[in-house]
């Protein structure tokens, strides 16, 4: 079997069978569509699935480090690949061949493959006195309703943790019955949410 026609089958596995996210899927196509790319260009031609070593996925690592990728929402400027998408790019290969193995195919130990470790970007967070200030920033609309809305949504956001959409999703009723409310979740689940005088939520809500 070509490894483009095993690709497919996982691709199609995974879209439904397994119902993956989009957000998978689209990880999946790329990976798999790069990593065929790589074979064919190497090789001349789409190579046999059983024939696929470890060097290939070495020697495809490497073209990874070198690949240059176009970055941004215009697609003008270039730049290495990021290291963490070239970790998600293998990963699914070695998904792949693991896949592979489970219906009994003929291919590569997907345990062999090497796996580097993810980077992981440091978190920031706003002091006290930014976020006061940053409400402050929301008051300055020339429109007071205009204002207000801004100010109310921000400070909802920071005390209560609540997503946007379950911001817009809230009522005055529910903001002035109380310094508590329930939102609905995902599978009908109920949250309560609780906030204090210190938010001036209620305050500015009136």
């Amino acid at each position: 079997m070509k490894i483009n026609e095993a690709m497919l089958k996982f691709l199609t596995f995974a879209e439904l069978l397994e119902r993956k996210a989009e957000s998978t899927l689209v990880q999946y196509r790329t990976a798999t569509s790069r990593f065929c790319g790589f074979l064919e260009q190497k090789y001349g031609e789409i190579p046999e699935l059983s024939t696929i070593e470890l060097e290939d996925i070495m020697e495809y690592s490497a073209y990874l480090d070198n690949l240059e990728v176009l970055r941004g929402y215009s697609k003008k400027k270039s730049g290495k690949l990021n290291h963490n998408t070239k970790i998600a790019l293998i990963t699914t290969i070695r998904t792949f061949f693991k896949r592979c193995k489970t219906c009994k195919l003929k291919c590569l130990e997907y345990d062999i493959i090497p796996l580097a470790k993810q980077e992981r970007n440091e978190v920031c967070y706003l002091t006290r006195e930014e976020i006061l200030a940053f409400f402050e920033v929301c008051k300055q609309e020339k429109k007071e309703t205009i204002a207000l809305r801004n100010e109310l949504f921000f400070r909802l956001a920071y005390f209560t943790g609540l997503r946007k959409g379950e911001i817009l999703n809230l009522t005055f009723d529910e903001l002035l019955s109380g310094r508590q409310f329930q939102i609905i979740q995902k599978f009908n689940r109920k949250r309560t949410v609780f906030f204090n005088e210190e938010s001036k939520i209620r305050e500015i809500a009136l």
